[in-house]
Parts: structure tokens; C-alpha cells; sequence
């Protein structure tokens, strides 16, 4: 009877150490940031006796957000309010006045605001979609802001 050969199996590396500080030292991201991880945070905080350390945990915003009395980005006419306005819906509106003209839309603010709220703007058959919602948010902060240029 042959003798079974003896297969060595390669051993898995062992992780390295991580000391105390290197740990803490470790960024964490939002999504691991859980109560667990602020009661880690707690937990060592006593158990290492820490009295009037403050700590600081931060929250990153991003700024084109809006909310909770955060930044506000400038809506400027040009950058926010005029790309809703395809060149078919100025033709469509030619007849009243040209969307394109930051002081004629801003004269019939009201009117605009209005007949895009209640569905009778903007006109039917013009090619792609209208983010109706996405345009009054704009269009509301381009009020409250003062319509900027």
C-alpha cells in the first residue's frame, strides 16, 4: 500500500497588529458612524477617566443641499431658473414674453410660479421631461433670494 502524500497547506497570513492609537487615528466614514460607534466613543471616554475633554464630532453638509438652515448656493437666473426654459417652450411663450429675459420673467414671477403648480404649464409637445418639482424649488429659492442674475 503506497504511502498518502503529506499536503502542506500554506498558513494565512496573520493581520498585523493595530495598536490603540492607530485605531483612533482611523478615519471613519458616515455609514460606519453608528450609536455603536458613539458609544464606543463614550465607553473609552470613561474608561480612561477623560473629564472636560471636549469632543468633536463632525457631520459633513453638502452644500447643494438645502435644509436645516444650511448654505444656501446662489440660484441665479442663468444657472438655475433659465435651463428649464427649452428654446420650445420660449417659442410656445414668445407671444406673452420671452422666458429668456431674466426682467420678463421675473415681472410674471407670480403667473409662471402659478400655472406651473397647477399643471397648465408648461405646454404640451415639447420633446423631453419637465422636473416640475426640481423647477419650483428653484424658482422659489431665485424669488426668496432676490432674483439674482
Amino acid at each position: 500500500m503506497p504511502k498518502a502524500k503529506k499536503t502542506l497547506k500554506a498558513a494565512a497570513p496573520k493581520p498585523a497588529e493595530v495598536t490603540a492609537a492607530q485605531a483612533a487615528a482611523r478615519p471613519i466614514t458616515f455609514d460606519q458612524f453608528t450609536e455603536s460607534a458613539m458609544g464606543a466613543v463614550l465607553r473609552a471616554v470613561t474608561a480612561n477617566r477623560v473629564q472636560h475633554a471636549p469632543i468633536i464630532i463632525g457631520v459633513i453638509w453638502h452644500p447643494g443641499l438645502i435644509g436645516f438652515g444650511g448654505y444656501h448656493p446662489t440660484s441665479g437666473f442663468v444657472s438655475t431658473v433659465k435651463p428649464f426654459f427649452t428654446d420650445c417652450y420660449r417659442q410656445h411663450m414668445m407671444f406673452m414674453f420671452d422666458l429668456w429675459d431674466k426682467n420678463a420673467v421675473q415681472q410674471n414671477w407670480q403667473a409662471i410660479h402659478d400655472a406651473v403648480a397647477s399643471g397648465q404649464m408648461p405646454a404640451a409637445g415639447c420633446p423631453g421631461t419637465f422636473d416640475k418639482a426640481g423647477f419650483l424649488a428653484a424658482f422659489q429659492t431665485w424669488k426668496d433670494q432676490g432674483f439674482p442674475a
